[in-house]
């Protein structure tokens, strides 16, 4: 079928792109071309005869959307001199035109006139020297829009960033602070905020109880918005944590999605038959749930976090102090060795082999090595190995740890609410490979060699289902007056080829990306080209103050 949306009056295109197969995730796949004009799809079919600038010749591959990564931790990415290109483009070449940021309850801005020092040291304390902060969205779209956006951004608010701001001691809430994070939230999403996140085994979220964290979703009532919660804990008590996150979205009345879905620790594995129940019963009541997954088994985060929240309390500057102390040292091998009542103990899950030095600050000789051959390369006990790390470095550290297992991961990609996000830690080092690897892998793991997704169900994933759960109307689909986001890729060769060795390897198989009609990957090259935009959801883009709700059988396409 072709449709042309009065082509004849529009013109020469800016773009061509002929002879694919197009696989949008929700229709059966076509062989159709598409031409763009202004950023926009503006015809799709036969098109012999059309006149463009540029022509891709896309024959005997597949044009699908562009990719939404539903869970990013490239906030500051735009702002990073040429010297980190490739980092940045790592995302790109992947064929991820759009990321969801804001994560964890790290957002780049509180959208309140709270304190601004201990916003900006709440989100150094994941991004280190590269976290600064905004007091708005409206600041925060205004400095990446000044930069030049690599690829399109929506953010969310984070919790963490919110209650800093308000709350900048970390110690008992005072009596107002649930009517202000409500307050808050909803002044950040009528600015075009996309949901509000959490990150609850991260300071300040670690010490915000059930009623908090109610009270500052409500914010969300009426958006169809949802709350995007990093759940309390992913060992032992993954059940009761994704409980909690389960009775704050139905107390709240707001649609809930939990953050990179996974069941840590060898004797937790197995976990996801009863999360997945428990998201599965809610979704037959008529709760609208989603969650998301990378396809990976190991793990990535901030060294400091994985310590028991009394080590982390105050601050870094607090924490390294205490560091120092021999008494805390003790009490620190201690918790480590017998756990803690209420803490996620990730390094005991882990094991001290399999936790890895990503980014070290100052000490980039440490980079790529385990804690347990620091340990050894220092003459120390891995956790004195972390300690005398964490000292050194001159921010946080990130490391990686491998604790998950395969079939889980499986498992939860499968789910049919599920979609793909990175979570991605763009820093230098040797970062995750899931930056530069998570959807060229689906492609070729769980697609090509093992079969158990199909192209178009992986798109869903991939493309359709982040950008109705975010409400970016325009994004996500191949259709006309839909933005022009697109990939183009051979379903024979696509690949992911980072390692954590080699974290930006490129990957194989996609031949073009598109942004917003623009071509900023071809042939594996980047153009120079920053082509994104600062997306609001379509409530905050002139769709009224709150728009209808997104369901769950919105969400089963």
């Amino acid at each position: 079928m072709e449709a042309t949306m009065g082509y004849r009056d529009q013109g020469e295109l800016d773009l061509r792109v002929i002879g694919g197969v197009v696989v949008d995730g929700i229709n059966a796949p076509t062989q159709q071309d598409i031409g763009v004009r202004d950023g926009r799809i503006a015809v799709m079919g036969n098109g012999a005869g059309w006149v463009a600038n540029k022509v891709l010749d896309a024959s005997g591959l597949i044009v699908s959307p562009g990719f939404i990564d539903a869970h990013s931790h490239g906030d500051f990415i735009d702002l990073y001199g040429p010297e980190r290109e490739d980092l940045v483009v790592a995302a790109l070449r992947q064929g991820v035109t759009t990321q969801i940021v804001g994560n964890c309850g790290f957002s780049a801005f509180a959208c309140n006139d709270g304190d601004s020092d201990a916003l900006a040291r709440h989100v150094a304390g994941l991004f280190g020297s590269e976290g600064r902060s905004w007091p708005t969205v409206g600041a925060y779209r205004a400095a990446l829009t000044t930069a030049g956006m690599h690829m399109n951004v929506a953010t969310l608010i984070g919790h963490g960033s919110l209650s800093s701001s308000l709350d900048p001691v970390h110690g008992k809430p005072p009596s107002n602070l649930a009517d202000a994070l409500a307050r808050e939230v909803e002044a950040a999403v009528d600015n075009g905020a996309v949901g509000l996140s959490s990150g609850l085994v991260y300071v300040p979220g670690i010490t915000a109880n059930t009623e908090e964290m109610v009270a500052a979703s409500s914010g969300l009532r009426g958006s169809g918005l949802p709350y995007v919660t990093h759940v309390r804990g992913e060992t032992h008590d993954v059940v009761s944590s994704v409980r909690e996150a389960l009775e704050i979205a139905e107390r709240a009345g707001v649609p809930l999605h939990i953050s990179h879905h996974k069941v840590a620790g060898p004797q937790n594995w197995g976990g996801t038959h009863q999360t997945l129940g428990l998201i599965g019963a809610a979704q037959v009541s008529g709760r609208d749930v989603t969650l998301d997954v990378y396809p990976y088994t190991a793990a990535s985060t901030s060294l400091h976090t994985l310590f028991p929240q009394w080590v982390q309390a105050d601050g870094r500057d607090a924490m390294n102090h205490r560091l120092h102390s021999s008494a805390a040292g003790a009490r620190l091998r201690r918790d480590i060795t017998e756990g803690l009542p209420g803490w996620e103990n990730m390094l005991g899950a882990a094991g001290w082999d399999h936790v890895t030095v990503a980014y070290a600050p100052g000490a980039s000789p440490f980079e790529g090595q385990s804690l347990a051959e620091l340990g050894g390369q220092l003459g120390m006990s891995p956790l004195d190995a972390a300690v005398y790390l964490q000292l050194r470095a001159n921010g946080p550290i990130t490391v990686v740890f491998d604790v998950l297992d395969e079939a889980d991961v499986r498992r939860v990609l499968l789910h049919p609410s599920s979609m793909v996000g990175s979570d991605g830690i763009p820093l230098p080092g040797k970062p995750h490979p899931r930056w530069a690897g998570s959807f060229t892998r689906v492609l070729s793991r769980y697609v090509r060699e093992a079969k158990v997704l199909t192209v178009g169900e992986a798109v869903r994933k991939m493309a359709v289902l982040p950008a109705q759960r975010f409400k970016l109307h325009d994004r996500g689909r191949i259709a006309v007056g839909a933005a022009a986001d697109l990939v183009i890729f051979s379903p024979d060769e696509v690949a992911d080829a980072a390692t954590f060795e080699e974290p930006l390897a490129h990957p194989r198989g996609v031949r073009a990306v598109v942004v917003n009609g623009q071509v900023v990957i071809e042939d594996d090259v980047f153009t120079g080209i920053r082509a994104g935009e600062f997306l609001t959801h379509g409530a905050a883009a002139g769709r009224g103050k709150r728009g209808r709700a997104v369901g769950a059988r919105d969400l089963r396409v």
